[in-house]
C-alpha cells in the first residue's frame, strides 16, 4: 500500500509527493488554527509562521494549551538537512536575514542553556527538506508568550548540544551555555495569536514592543 509520507523514489513522483505532504499538511496547520477554532475550539492557541533570510516561508509552528502545560506542533520543508537547534527567542520581531532582532533565548528565569523556558529538543531535518516535531513543555504558557513583548520561534543552522561539554574537554565557556552553539539563525516565526495577526509579517508593529537588546545586552550577548 502505498505511503503518501514515504518519499523514496527520486524525479518526478517524488517531487509531486513532497509537494501533496507540504499541502496537506500546511492545510492541516491552517484549519487547526483559524481564527474561530483558535477562540472556540482550541483555547490558549498561538502560531508563528518561519520565514528564511530571503523572507521566503518555509514552515509553521503551532502552540496550544493543554492544562498546566503546552503542545507545540512544527513542520518545516526547503530546509537543509541534519539536526538544527530549535528555541523560541525573547522577542517578538524577525527581521532577516540574521534575525538578531528576536533576541536571545526566551528565559525569564534567567537560567543556563539548556535549561532556559525556549529551549527545545533539537529538530531533524529529512533528506527532503521536511522536517516535523511535535513536544510538550510546562515551562511557560501560550498567554506568556504572546504577551506585551511576544516572542519568536527559531530555526538555527546548526545542532544543539544543549551544553553537554565532557569534562575531558574542559568547561563550557559563555556562548555554549547561552545557546548551546547552534550558529546562525536559518528560519524564524513571530509567535502570535491566530486571530490577531499583525499587518507585517515580521512582527513589527507602529511603534510599540521591546528591542531586542533591552536588558539583554552585555556579556551574555544573543544566541
Amino acid at each position: 500500500m502505498n505511503n503518501l509520507f514515504a518519499i523514496q523514489r527520486p524525479g518526478l513522483h517524488t517531487g509531486l509527493r513532497l509537494t501533496a505532504v507540504v499541502v496537506l499538511l500546511a492545510a492541516m496547520f491552517l484549519f487547526v488554527v483559524s481564527p474561530a477554532r483558535a477562540q472556540d475550539d482550541v483555547p490558549g492557541a498561538a502560531v508563528a509562521s518561519l520565514v528564511n533570510a530571503e523572507g521566503n516561508n518555509v514552515g509553521f509552528g503551532l502552540f496550544v494549551q493543554e492544562g498546566d502545560h503546552v503542545a507545540i506542533h512544527a513542520m518545516v520543508y526547503d530546509m537543509p538537512p541534519g539536526f538544527h537547534g530549535f528555541h523560541l527567542h525573547d522577542v517578538g520581531v524577525c527581521d532577516p536575514p540574521d534575525f538578531e532582532s528576536a533576541g536571545p533565548h526566551y528565559n525569564p528565569d534567567e537560567v543556563h542553556h539548556p535549561d532556559h523556558a525556549g529551549d527545545f529538543p533539537s529538530l531533524l531535518v529529512l533528506n527532503s527538506g521536511l522536517g516535523f516535531l511535535s513536544i510538550h513543555t510546562d515551562r511557560f504558557s501560550v498567554d506568556e508568550i504572546v504577551g506585551d513583548d511576544g516572542s519568536a520561534l527559531m530555526v538555527h543552522e546548526k545542532p544543539d548540544n544543549f551544553a553537554n561539554i565532557p569534562e575531558r574537554y574542559g568547561e563550557p565557556d559563555a556562548e555554549t551555555l547561552e545557546g548551546g552553539d547552534s550558529g546562525a539563525r536559518l528560519a524564524c516565526g513571530v509567535v502570535m495569536d491566530p486571530s490577531a495577526a499583525p499587518d507585517d509579517a515580521n512582527g513589527k508593529d507602529d511603534g510599540g514592543g521591546k528591542d531586542a537588546n533591552d536588558g539583554k545586552d552585555g556579556e551574555n550577548g544573543q544566541y
